[in-house]
């Protein structure tokens, strides 16, 4: 639930309402990769690019759904690439194909 909710305020652009939903669901011990990948994907937002890198590692690609592994490569992607690591970056963009 606190996924979906997270999801529509990172849409409507609400982004103290999804650090809000983020920090409710790290209190009640909601660790998911859909969590992860939004907290990733807030930090990246926030220009808070090595804090993003630290979190997409924690993610466990393998129990993610094949749509969202596309997401969290192609966020990764822009953050190495924002990081200047343009050769590992090219990587991750390429695996998003």
């Amino acid at each position: 639930m606190l996924v979906k909710i997270g999801i529509i305020y990172f849409k409507n652009g609400d982004l103290d309402k999804l650090r809000e939903t983020l920090a409710k669901a790290k209190s009640q011990e909601v660790f998911s990769n859909d969590i992860k990948y939004y907290e990733a994907l807030l930090c990246y937002r926030e220009k808070k690019i090595a804090d993003a890198l630290t979190i997409l590692e924690e993610i466990d690609i393998e129990r993610v759904s094949v749509q969202r592994t596309h997401y969290v490569y192609h966020l990764k992607a822009q953050c190495l690439d924002k990081s200047k690591n343009y050769r590992e970056a090219f990587s991750f963009y390429k695996k998003k194909w």
